[in-house]
């Protein structure tokens, strides 16, 4: 999440979130889509969903997530912000999170095409198809951690 203090000044938070990962679609892609439409291609994106299974690190991030949800709904104007529908998975709790990998320019006027990082788009399949309508820009940008645990049982 992003917001602006005053001037050009942006705040950026980020929320982690330690559940059990229910379904995914992740990069990186490793064939030319069939479909390759603009429709197509805008609603492309990697797209986690996370369950807690009553682990109390997942209760205590939703208890987070309501908290600022609420404050999101005091500073959006003009009118009500939509809910936000969290659908369960095999009953339990769950949250579904997700990033397109492009934009529509003409939303962001302002905003610079980025590349795609390797890690996203080794095979530099995404860069090909993209369109000249569309960009790739920070909020389409998406960071990657893997926690590694070394022999000595160390976390990295």
């Amino acid at each position: 999440m992003t917001r602006i203090n005053g001037g050009d000044e942006e705040e950026e938070a980020q929320l982690k979130v330690y559940g059990v990962l229910c379904s995914y679609w992740l990069p990186p892609i490793l064939k030319k889509p069939q479909a390759t439409s603009l429709s197509h291609l805008r609603n492309m994106r990697q797209q986690v969903k996370i369950t807690g299974l009553d682990i109390p690190e997942f209760d205590a991030a939703w208890g987070t997530i309501t908290l600022a949800l609420d404050k999101l709904r005091q500073h959006v104007h003009p009118g009500p912000l939509q809910a936000m529908e969290f659908m369960p998975y095999e009953g339990q709790r769950s949250l579904d999170a997700h990033a397109r990998y492009f934009t529509d320019r003409g939303l962001v006027p302002y905003e610079k095409n980025m590349p795609l990082g390797k890690d996203v788009d080794p095979l530099r399949i995404l860069t090909d198809i993209q369109p000249a309508q569309f960009l790739h820009g920070m909020d389409n940008h998406v960071e990657y951690c893997k926690k590694i645990t070394q022999e000595d049982g160390t976390r990295k």
